[in-house]
């Protein structure tokens, strides 16, 4: 998927604010990689909408620590933001409001599947 919409207030959002204050910048940051790493690889989800990926990968991207990956994650899947689970050496997640920020041409190439 080439781009997803953003939207300008989403820093006000009160899950990213309680994610912030409790994690700091990175409470925001993780969320917002998380959805591009998510819309990059998005053809590559299974017919549930889950992706599969390396954890290493994500804590590259995102320029965090391995230890905490799992606290971010739960801390968001608590609020219902993603559902995930670890798998071997990977995780596996899906963000149930993305087909909302997808782009309408993405949307019409999901509703065909």
């Amino acid at each position: 998927m080439k781009w997803f919409k953003h939207f300008t207030d989403w820093h006000t959002d009160m899950v990213i604010c309680e994610a912030m204050s409790e994690f700091g910048p990175i409470g925001y940051t993780f969320f917002m990689i998380l959805k591009e790493i998510y819309g990059a690889y998005f053809n590559e989800t299974d017919e549930s909408g889950f992706l599969r990926i390396s954890p290493v990968i994500l804590c590259e991207n995102m320029r965090i620590k391995p230890k905490t990956l799992p606290k971010l994650f739960n801390f968001f899947s608590e609020r219902k933001r993603l559902a995930y689970w670890y798998e071997n050496e990977f995780v596996v997640f899906k963000i149930p409001e993305f087909i909302k920020l997808a782009s309408n041409w993405e949307k019409r190439k999901m509703e065909k599947r």
